[in-house]
């Protein structure tokens, strides 16, 4: 089935000439973070490397690690010489604290959360269980740049807390590592330049963005061409024997940590552009999208909204919900650019997947809608009209 689109691009935010010729913001990104002991990274993985060498994990520690994960955040903890010790998260993407205290051992020396989405996690009942067991607490804001809880910024609580930019802006590369504990504070961190080369990929990607939001023509010729390559794709899916090989087949492979980039610095490109990003306007901007997406979506039968509040302080970075055929709709709703992503599908080869069937829940039928600062009120009706329509034909 072919669902016929020349109408709108809803793919991933692009570059644009504010990004790259606009004033700098009063609001920027580095304003966010004023005040914080903080070190701009190529990548977050190379931060949380850096904050395993920082707490002692690199010694063979056990660090008890989210069982819902990527596995990317894993590698470079698992290279740094620490032992992982999965604790359960459920199908609302919640830390089961009970479940962590049972893993705690004499050998136990930090506790990694992830903030999910930019919902963020218990942290004054995390902080408690920290300070009870006498573990580091490793924050992860990969996916929850400029969110808050109860006005606490997301990434100010834990010992150390790390961020990627590119997940939340239309940036060439950048992570953070920030170190709130001052026990841990050391020298000053040398970082060392990425070579413009290795961020070539990443530049077309976002000029692609950029040309298709901005050129109905583009949009449409870019439409028939996806028409095109993925009608193949979808009837693949759909007619192709349920054969697996594997229960829990392997995630990409540049999830795993490149040693190469070990102490590689956020490049000058993207240092220039994150100036000229204005932090309140993305909030209120992927805020109101979410709303009108969940106003859009909610009471629909087939699709499982993951958050149905948007508390305050969230800066949401995606739309997720909960669909049968995810893999299906995620590739009907590509070929319409939309930019739907089947979330953190693959598993870290490190892990008994077995053992956490609630993550393993959420890696084969979550599926991430995009809500970007680029995407307006009537994109996102395109995407729930789209989405909708398929829901009731698949």
């Amino acid at each position: 089935m072919a669902i016929k689109n020349n109408q709108t691009f809803c793919g991933p935010a692009g570059l644009s000439i504010k990004n790259v010729s606009g004033r700098i913001a009063v609001k920027n990104v580095f304003a966010w973070f004023a005040g914080s002991r903080i070190y701009y990274t190529h990548k977050a993985r190379v931060a949380i490397k850096h904050a395993c060498n920082l707490s002692g994990l690199d010694n063979g520690g056990e660090i008890l690690v989210p069982s819902y994960n990527c596995g990317s955040e894993l590698d470079p903890l698992a290279k740094s010489g620490a032992h992982l010790v999965p604790y359960r998260v459920d199908k609302r993407c919640l830390i089961d604290l009970d479940d962590a205290q049972l893993k705690v051992t004499s050998k136990t020396k930090a506790l990694y959360i992830t903030h999910y989405f930019g919902f963020p996690q218990p942290l004054n009942e995390i902080k408690q269980f920290c300070k009870i067991n006498n573990l580091y607490l490793l924050e992860d804001c990969a996916l929850a740049l400029f969110s808050d809880a109860d006005d606490v910024k997301l990434g100010t609580v834990g010992d150390v807390s790390f961020f990627s930019f590119v997940k939340t802006l239309p940036t060439l590369d950048g992570g953070a590592l920030i170190v709130n504990n001052p026990k841990l504070f050391k020298a000053s961190w040398k970082l060392t330049g990425i070579s413009f080369k290795s961020l070539i990929r990443r530049s077309l990607s976002l000029l692609k963005s950029g040309l298709l939001r901005w050129s109905p023509l583009s949009t449409k010729i870019y439409s028939l061409y996806l028409e095109h390559t993925r009608e193949k794709e979808f009837s693949r899916l759909k007619n192709s024997p349920k054969k697996n090989k594997s229960l829990f087949p392997d995630m990409p492979d540049n999830y795993y940590f490149d040693e190469t980039l070990i102490n590689k610095a956020m490049s000058a490109v993207t240092k220039y552009m994150m100036k000229r990003f204005d932090f309140e306007e993305i909030i209120n901007r992927r805020r109101n999208n979410y709303i009108h997406l969940l106003n859009r979506l909610s009471g629909n039968p087939r699709i499982n909204i993951l958050f149905s509040k948007l508390p305050a302080g969230v800066c949401p970075l995606v739309f997720p919900i909960i669909v049968s055929k995810r893999d299906e709709v995620c590739a009907m709703l590509n070929q319409q650019a939309i930019d739907a992503t089947a979330w953190w599908a693959g598993y870290y080869n490190g892990l008994d997947w077995a053992k956490y069937p609630d993550a393993c829940f959420l890696k084969n039928n979550l599926i991430a809608l995009p809500i970007h600062q680029d995407l307006s009120l009537s994109d996102l009706d395109f995407i729930a009209e789209k989405l909708i329509l398929i829901m009731d034909k698949i």
